[in-house]
């Protein structure tokens, strides 16, 4: 009873923060009259790709840097061998994975502060990949080192 309850809380949580992310595009794109299509500009479908593309580009990142850690630990154990398709269904399970995953919206939205949404071009596309990769392979440390300032603030606050 308590893995399904555990399962369908990671459920939950992913979709929530799925929707905040959707939530945060459609207001950063539709509340800045900047990005909205004109003339020369990209389509709002073009936009929406593109930013789309980005947080799955991270998200990719997150997932191969649960599977790097996996393999720097087996390694670690003594093993020389190692089946990886075991290792890749495995790191779904992983809690260094979903913590990535909440965290990436938060590691996404500072992405986004670098994105040139009026010039999608094929060098913001390759620096979008190559930016989402290493941002999503060090997701979690991003995120502990973000949240460590908030706590550290918020108990010189409470104190």
């Amino acid at each position: 009873m308590g893995k399904i309850l555990n399962i369908n809380m990671a459920r939950v949580l992913a979709i929530l923060g799925l929707v905040f992310w959707a939530y945060y595009v459609i207001r950063y794109v539709f509340g800045v009259p900047l990005f909205l299509a004109d003339g020369g500009a990209p389509s709002l479908g073009a936009q929406i790709a593109f930013l789309t593309y980005g947080y799955v580009t991270l998200l990719g990142g997150v997932f191969l840097g649960v599977v790097y850690k996996e393999l720097k630990a087996a390694r670690s154990r003594g093993k020389t061998k190692v089946n990886i398709w075991s290792v890749l269904r495995g790191a779904f399970k992983q809690i260094d994975f979903w913590i990535g995953v909440f965290a990436s919206p938060v590691v996404y939205v500072v992405l986004l502060q670098a994105v040139d949404l009026e010039n999608i071009s094929l060098a913001g596309i390759l620096a979008l990949t190559l930016v989402g990769l290493q941002n999503g392979f060090v997701c979690e440390t991003l995120a502990d080192s973000l949240f460590s300032q908030v706590d550290k603030t918020s108990k010189l606050t409470t104190s």
